[in-house]
């Protein structure tokens, strides 16, 4: 079923990771299939699956069986079941790799969704994923929103230090995997100049390739918001946010 719908390119934001009960997962799959979408982007969050520490694929946050006793668990039990149900159900999964867990910052005020103090960290994770789906998930997403806040944490977004991150995991997913397919963090659209609330995404694309990161990717990913206007508005200024900013980017890329 997969090769008969790979060429269909829509697609749809799920958070299946959020669902206890595997029939309400089978239900929202089978809607999706038969609203005709194929892929879902769906995060392997990082927080959810190196729980307890650095290189511990467990969870010991819940008493699960309710004896009044914290349970360590599987934490890759969740995302199996995931993988295994979306290929059922004929989709394909473009995975966003982020949110990393508290032990990776040593700052408590970092911010939740803060990068982690050593990089080699969120590799290791991105690693321990594509080596486990290998043949099975070959679409990752490095990131989410990295040029506004709070997606890069209680500070200044920092374009050189989101393309060291991205070119780093790069290189490793392509070491498990030439075919595997990296994907930018989506860049969020946005006029803000002052680098804490957001930095324009034009600039912010700019400064990816400034620092070397046309290399490091083999799509890019953009919100398409739209936001000002309707999708008929085809007007063109750096200072509005519609639908034909895109048209930027590719402009920056042909660049």
């Amino acid at each position: 079923a997969i090769n008969n719908k790979v060429e269909i390119p829509y697609g749809v934001n799920t958070f299946l990771q959020e669902e206890v009960e595997r029939p309400k997962i089978e239900v929202m799959l089978q809607m999706i299939a038969d609203a005709g979408f194929v892929w879902l982007r769906q995060e392997f969050p990082w927080e959810d699956l190196e729980v307890d520490g650095r290189g511990q694929f467990t969870d010991s946050r819940a008493d699960v069986d309710g004896d009044g006793e914290v349970d360590t668990i599987d934490a890759w039990a969740k995302y199996d079941q995931i993988v295994e149900l979306t290929q059922q159900y004929g989709l394909r999964l473009m995975v966003r790799l982020s949110n990393p867990p508290e032990w990776s910052r040593e700052n408590p005020d970092a911010g939740a969704f803060a990068p982690p103090d050593d990089y080699q960290d969120f590799v290791n994770y991105a690693v321990a994923v594509a080596e486990r789906y290998q043949g099975q998930i070959t679409h990752y997403q490095i990131w989410n929103e990295p040029n506004i806040y709070p997606e890069w944490g209680n500070q200044f977004v920092n374009p050189a230090g989101y393309t060291e991150l991205l070119c780093r995991t790069y290189d490793a997913l392509k070491a498990v995997d030439p075919d595997i397919v990296v994907i930018s963090g989506a860049l969020a659209p946005t006029i803000s100049l002052d680098g804490y609330g957001g930095l324009s995404d034009l600039i912010f694309l700019q400064e990816i390739y400034d620092n070397g990161g046309g290399d490091c990717f083999d799509v890019l990913s953009a919100q398409g918001y739209g936001l000002y206007s309707g999708p008929t508005d085809r007007r063109l200024r750096a200072t509005s946010v519609n639908v034909a900013r895109h048209t930027y980017y590719r402009d920056i890329m042909v660049n």
